[in-house]
């Protein structure tokens, strides 16, 4: 067996049943950092490959390993000495004290983005966090009362004195940002993103804020005045923005991408984000990553925005439902109907043409899909299926409210009969809900009539 060379001073290292090779004459000073790997060869000559190991293999400053899997040679081999700066702030990823595979990175010249923005101009573009002690419950809004839907009936413009999200281009001046209202662009309907950070000692971050890439459009989310620290969950409302009408500046499909980045080496670990657009939950993930310059500096979420979506209507594979969910919480008329007008059966027949149905296209009414699908024999009065000759299917058309309102059936919610009753309730989705595309639990006393889409 071959003898030993000399070790740098370090704890212990134990490796039961196997051959043990310290390579390296170094000798340390008492403040030394030294970057140590262990590798692994099938022969004492190599080759050597380096082998990772987890937190719960150190004890004692011993290394536990199974004798048993893989046999060979092990040694530790010093790569050599690591020179820190010590008045540099041990915080974030990749610190020397830290589990490197938990937390890669180099904290060296760490680099603070918006450093150099003083902070009333910091205060102008960044959204600042309410401190949270435990992330909130997502559930169905019932509509207790009904909301203020102008309707379509008869395609009567809105008195100008209404002040409402849905209606003519002087009462909706915001198109497809956030929903709001003529006064002040303020919305009406929750918008926020929670931002929940990991458990690690080093989650946090002294970075004075991150981007919120919303497709082309880029909020900064300021860091809380303690800074950025492990188990912190943050809210960030949309609504209290110092420039609200600056997101109308937004596509109607820049809520499909969700991107955070963060530019500095200063890592956070992001343990959950959920964004919530128009009292819609559209985005609900997980990732337990590490957003850091070094490591991964962005963190794009939009594929799981259609997930999301599609998880709040039961993942119903019916295609009008599955186009119509990917909307959820979009905001303005300007996607389905070129005019400002209340478009919530604008919204219902374009989800409906996803389908494959040739439903009515501009600006329409109840009425016109009344007429449309009378002529086709997909036309149910209420009376036809409390008699039982027709169910309502995930993805038909209702005709609400007196005929004023316009939704799409996802599923019922209670129903006491084989045949709907007054009483019965029932999830939809709908647009033009305070200028939105929302999901809401209806009651089957208020519907008109059903047009079958299936």
């Amino acid at each position: 067996m071959m003898k030993p060379e000399p070790t740098p001073r370090l704890p212990r290292v134990v490796f039961p049943l196997l051959p043990v090779y310290f390579l390296s004459s170094l000798i340390l000073s008492a403040q030394g950092l030294v970057e140590v790997q262990l590798q692994h060869s099938d022969t004492p000559a190599g080759p050597w490959r380096s082998q990772s190991i987890g937190t719960a293999q150190l004890k004692n400053g011993n290394i536990l390993m199974q004798a048993s899997g893989q046999s060979g040679f092990y040694r530790l081999a010093l790569l050599g000495p690591l020179h820190r700066d010590p008045s540099e702030p041990a915080h974030g990823a990749g610190t020397a004290s830290e589990d490197p595979f938990s937390a890669p990175g180099n904290e060296k010249n760490i680099g603070d983005p918006f450093a150099k923005i003083p902070r009333e101009q910091l205060q102008e573009r960044a959204l600042f966090p309410d401190m949270l002690s435990e992330m909130p419950d997502y559930t169905i809004r019932p509509a207790n009362g009904l909301d203020f839907i102008p309707s379509d009936r008869e395609l009567v413009p809105l008195p100008l004195n209404l002040k409402s999200a849905g209606g003519s281009s002087s009462d909706d001046d915001y198109a497809t940002g956030l929903e709001g209202d003529e006064d002040d662009d303020r919305g009406n309907l929750e918008n926020y993103l929670l931002l929940e950070l990991g458990s690690h000692a080093n989650a946090g971050s002294l970075v004075s804020g991150i981007e919120l890439h919303i497709g082309g459009f880029t909020v900064v989310l300021a860091a809380p005045t303690s800074g950025f620290q492990p188990n912190q969950i943050l809210k960030y409302d949309f609504n209290t923005s110092s420039c609200p009408s600056c997101w109308d500046t937004m596509a109607p499909d820049d809520w499909d991408t969700i991107i955070l980045e963060n530019s500095s080496s200063d890592g956070l670990q992001v343990k959950s984000v959920t964004l919530v657009h128009s009292g819609e939950t559209v985005l609900e993930s997980n990732p337990g990553a590490w957003l850091d310059s070094y490591y991964g500096r962005k963190l794009d979420f939009s594929l799981e925005t259609g997930t999301t979506r599609w998880n709040q209507l039961f993942q119903n594979r019916a295609t009008a439902l599955y186009y119509a969910a990917q909307d959820l919480g979009q905001t303005g008329a300007r996607k389905y109907v070129s005019s400002d007008v209340a478009w919530c059966s604008e919204f219902a027949s374009w989800a409906l043409r996803q389908a494959g149905l040739n439903t009515p296209t501009g600006s329409i009414s109840t009425n016109t899909l009344q007429t449309y699908f009378q002529g086709r024999g997909r036309y149910f009065e209420k009376s036809d299926c409390e008699a039982g000759d027709y169910l309502p299917q995930a993805g038909d058309y209702i005709s609400y409210n007196g005929g004023d309102h316009s939704v799409l059936f996802v599923g019922w919610i209670s129903r006491a009969g084989s045949a709907p009753a007054d009483g019965d309730k029932f999830l939809t989705i709908e647009g033009n809900v305070s200028n939105a595309v929302v999901t809401r639990e209806r009651t089957w006393s208020n519907v008109e009539f059903v047009g079958r889409a299936q």
